[in-house]
């Protein structure tokens, strides 16, 4: 009878120990799956300058982690962190315009925004600690005269993606 109650007790200290072990476990994955995540914020600030035969846009970019973690991206190069824009036509009539619209003519091909950044260290990654600001100017020239429509987009070593559209109006007034 001894040993069965021996048994018995070292059977009950094991369930406890598994179920502690068990909901600290889930406890750690769910801080780190829900409470622990970047949440990048994407500004995007235009200026125009008209010039004789075109315009210069410079688009402030501000990159804002306010999560409570880090966002890292790919290493060496992310070729998804890509700043565009498209020149809105003036054949939409009451319709919704969407990014992907092949109406939509692009002014140039897709920059890559942090290239300039990872020349200084190209083996490690981007980085965004949590409550900080990073700021990108990308500048460009066109001679079209109308609305444009610009897109960020910003793709961390998850693959989370997050993105900020913004309208420009390039018309002389």
């Amino acid at each position: 009878m001894d040993i069965q109650m021996w048994l018995s007790i070292i059977s009950d200290i094991g369930l406890i120990f598994i179920a502690i072990v068990g909901g600290l476990w889930a406890f750690y994955k769910f801080r780190k799956m829900r409470m622990g995540e970047g949440k990048l914020e994407i500004e995007l600030i235009p200026a125009v300058y008209h010039t004789v035969k075109s315009k210069v846009i410079e688009v402030t970019m501000r990159l804002i982690n306010n999560g409570s973690a880090a966002i890292y991206t790919k290493v060496p190069s992310n070729p998804k962190c890509l700043f565009e824009a498209k020149a809105i036509q003036n054949v939409f009539k009451d319709s919704a315009i969407l990014w992907d619209d092949n109406n939509l003519l692009s002014l140039f091909p897709p920059i890559e925004f942090l290239k300039d950044l990872e020349s200084w260290l190209p083996e490690k990654p981007y980085l965004l600690e949590p409550g900080t600001t990073e700021t990108i100017n990308v500048v460009f020239s066109t001679s079209h005269d109308g609305l444009i429509f610009i897109k960020a987009s910003f793709v961390d070593k998850d693959d989370n993606l997050w993105t900020a559209k913004k309208i420009i109006d390039l018309r002389e007034t």
